[in-house]
């Protein structure tokens, strides 16, 4: 029995992310439905993946810290926590390597992506991978492929949907991932972001400093981050 002595309030704490130093975050690029059909995109053939450095991480509460003359995206995104070495394994086994899930903001510096043709600067600059507020395991989520997802700027609503609209489901994701390369205990992929980005707004939807995310996704809670100038220093 837990002694409600030894229990703080939320407001009395800080809560940190969930995993500061992952080995690696694999993320789906075009993986949801609703986001291509809002971009006129055709459907990749197979998974569009790239790699995002763990020195991105910040938890909740965290600053994301940008250069307002950058064109700057917020991505919503579920987030599946590897539970042991996958690799080569089949879609049918995955349940099997699936720690937890929680909640990914895929920041993202869209004219670093549009210019290089590639994701590697626009997806690697310092706090662009706010994660948190906790993980829940894995057998608490009967079917992660139908959970409510939005993403709120000040208040204002600018995604919504639902993970069933994922292109290339988890199981699908994870068997192509670990053919491509091992993914060990610890490693978080980022399975895609709905329709809602901040191009595809009028006006765009760009990140500035002041503004305050809150990405919410059914039974994982509320991940929120604030935006301010990024500092010289950092």
């Amino acid at each position: 029995m837990i002694n409600d002595q030894c229990l703080l309030p939320l407001s009395a704490v800080k809560i940190l992310a969930p995993l500061s130093n992952p080995g690696k975050i694999v993320g789906a690029a075009f993986n949801y439905r609703d986001g291509l059909l809002q971009t006129k995109r055709a459907p990749p053939e197979q998974p569009v993946i790239f790699i995002k450095s763990a020195s991105t991480i910040i938890g909740p509460e965290d600053m994301i810290r940008i250069n307002p003359a950058n064109h700057v995206t917020y991505e919503a995104e579920l987030a599946v926590i590897i539970g042991k070495q996958a690799l080569k394994i089949d879609r049918s086994e995955v349940s099997d390597y699936i720690c937890g899930y929680t909640i990914f903001n895929d920041v993202s510096v869209t004219n670093y992506v549009k210019h290089d043709g590639g994701f590697v600067r626009g997806k690697n600059q310092r706090t662009s991978g706010p994660m948190g507020p906790w993980i829940l395991p894995a057998d608490a989520i009967a079917d992660p492929h139908d959970l409510a997802i939005t993403l709120d700027a000040d208040g204002t609503r600018l995604q919504d949907s639902n993970t069933s609209q994922m292109l290339f489901r988890i199981d699908e994701l994870v068997e192509f991932i670990s053919a491509q390369m091992p993914l060990e205990p610890g490693d978080v992929i980022a399975t895609g972001t709905p329709a809602g980005v901040a191009a595809n707004h009028e006006p765009p939807a760009w990140l500035v400093p002041g503004m305050c995310l809150s990405i919410s996704i059914e039974k994982l809670g509320v991940l929120r981050n604030e935006v301010e100038r990024e500092h010289h220093d950092a």
